[in-house]
């Protein structure tokens, strides 16, 4: 894992054709894919639980591929919720401030990487904290908001593959339109 600072988060994001609008992550491409209706939104787990479980699946729904995690919100925390989430950040060797470096990129995910990237969302599931996991290629995009996750992405065996995810710990996609 690499800490990113602002700067760095935003050559990334350049790079690949993303802007972050809103605290969330938009480009043509993710417009095109949202279009087609490509995407689903499913309410966190009530039951905390299940958090540990679905974190860990999001992040090996990326096959373990490069990755970039953003976290765009951090409301309400106390010292001691911030100290935990800066260990997992010193583990790496880093002690920037979140809201220095908000940016976590694996490039090469090790299994140590992907629990290090599990933890990460898990404490954002439980913390209710906002950010995007952001594969390279603009295919794939997990964003977490609200205790809601959004799942975009153009291959439909991913999307496939994510609602069995959400089905496992019992959570149906929302229905935004009636």
């Amino acid at each position: 894992m690499k800490v990113l600072s602002n700067e760095e988060c935003q050559d990334w994001l350049k790079k690949a054709d993303i802007q972050v609008v809103n605290k969330r992550p938009t480009s043509l491409h993710i417009a095109k894919i949202r279009a087609i209706g490509a995407s689903e939104w499913f309410t966190i787990p009530k039951n905390a639980r299940y958090y540990l479980a679905l974190a860990d699946r999001l992040c090996r729904w990326f096959d373990y591929s490069p990755v970039l995690l953003l976290i765009t919100d951090w409301p309400f925390f106390s010292e001691e919720e911030m100290a935990t989430f800066v260990k997992v950040r010193q583990l790496y060797g880093y002690n920037q401030a979140l809201i220095d470096a908000p940016g976590h990129y694996f490039e090469t995910r090790t299994i140590e990487d992907n629990q290090a990237l599990t933890t990460l969302m898990h404490y954002m599931m439980v913390l209710n904290w906002e950010g995007f996991l952001l594969h390279p290629d603009k295919q794939s995009v997990v964003g977490l908001a609200d205790q809601v996750i959004e799942i975009i992405t153009a291959d439909p065996v991913k999307l496939q593959e994510a609602r069995i995810l959400f089905h496992d710990v019992g959570i149906a996609p929302l229905k935004l339109y009636s």
